[in-house]
C-alpha cells in the first residue's frame, strides 16, 4: 500500500509566503494620495444685476403731462392729506358732472396692482401705477374700467363686499394719456368721482415728520402721499387749487398742501 505524504511548511516559510503576497498586493494597489482633495463645490450663478431705475427729477413742477381727467367736467377736488369719513386720506378726488366721465393715465406708467369690491352694491376698481421712476398713483372708485385696464383682472378674486385687499396685476404698461377708465363713481348715488393720489416711495413727506400728524407714519400710502396740485402745468395747477374744497364738508385744510 502506497502513502502519499503530504508536505507541512515549517513556521519560517509561512512568514515569507504571507509577506510575499502582502507586497504583491500592495504593489497592485493604488498609491494613497498625499494629502485629503477638496472636493469641489458648484458656484452659484450670480443673479443678473437689477436694471438701473431713474431718478424721479428734484422737482416734480410739471411731471405730469396730462391730466386723469378733463377738467372743464371737474365740479369739485378733494385734497389729499386730509381726514374723510372719519379716516385720514392720503390721496385727493376729483368729483365730475358724469359717472360717464373718461379717465387717462397721467403719465406713462405701468399698472401693477389692484382690487375690485363691492361698494353700496356696485363693484369699483381700485388700480395702482407706477412710473419709470418709481413715483405712484392710484385710481380708486372706477366703474367701468377700459379694456385693456379690465383684461389685467382676469383670473383675479371676484369682488366681495367691503374688500379691497389688493394683489399683483399684470404688470402691463399704459401711454400718458391713455384711457384707463370708461366710468368712475356710484351710478345708484349719483356720486360721479374718482379718487387719486400720488406717492413717492422712496422718502415720507414732511407732515409725517410732525407731532400730530394724524395719518399712520407707519403706512406709505399716508406718510409718502404728495401734494399733486403743481405736478401738472402750470394752468391746470390754477384750476386744480381754484376747485380744492368746492362742495366739500371737509373743505381744502390738507395736511401735505400748502394753502
Amino acid at each position: 500500500m502506497t502513502r502519499t505524504m503530504s508536505r507541512r511548511m515549517t513556521p519560517i516559510a509561512l512568514a515569507l509566503l504571507a509577506g510575499l503576497t502582502l507586497a504583491g498586493a500592495a504593489s497592485s494597489a493604488k498609491p494613497p494620495p498625499k494629502g485629503k482633495a477638496k472636493p469641489k463645490v458648484a458656484k452659484p450663478t450670480p443673479r443678473p444685476a437689477a436694471p438701473k431705475q431713474p431718478a424721479c427729477p428734484g422737482d416734480l413742477s410739471g411731471y405730469f403731462k396730462q391730466k386723469p381727467v378733463d377738467l372743464a367736467l371737474v365740479t369739485g377736488i378733494g385734497p389729499p392729506g386730509q381726514v374723510r369719513g372719519g379716516n385720514y386720506k392720503g390721496h385727493g378726488y376729483f368729483r365730475v358732472s358724469s359717472n360717464d366721465t373718461p379717465v387717462v393715465t397721467p403719465a406713462a406708467a405701468t399698472l401693477y396692482e389692484g382690487s375690485r369690491y363691492v361698494e353700496a352694491g356696485e363693484v369699483q376698481y381700485l388700480l395702482y401705477f407706477r412710473t419709470s421712476c418709481g413715483l405712484v398713483f392710484l385710481l380708486d372708485h372706477v366703474l367701468q374700467p377700459a379694456a385693456r385696464a379690465l383684461a389685467a383682472y382676469a383670473g383675479k378674486p371676484e369682488a366681495k363686499p367691503d374688500d379691497s385687499r389688493t394683489y399683483s396685476l399684470g404688470p402691463v404698461t399704459f401711454a400718458a394719456g391713455e384711457r384707463v377708465a370708461d366710468a368712475v363713481g356710484f351710478r345708484t348715488t349719483g356720486n360721479a368721482s374718482v379718487d387719486f393720489g400720488v406717492y413717492d416711495p422712496s422718502k415720507p413727506n414732511a407732515a409725517s415728520k410732525r407731532a400730530g400728524f394724524r395719518g399712520n407714519a407707519g403706512t406709505w400710502r399716508d406718510a409718502n402721499a404728495l401734494c399733486w396740485y403743481e405736478l401738472f402745468a402750470p394752468a391746470d395747477g390754477v384750476r386744480i387749487r381754484s376747485l380744492v374744497g368746492v362742495g366739500a364738508t371737509e373743505g381744502a385744510q390738507s395736511d401735505i398742501c400748502p394753502s
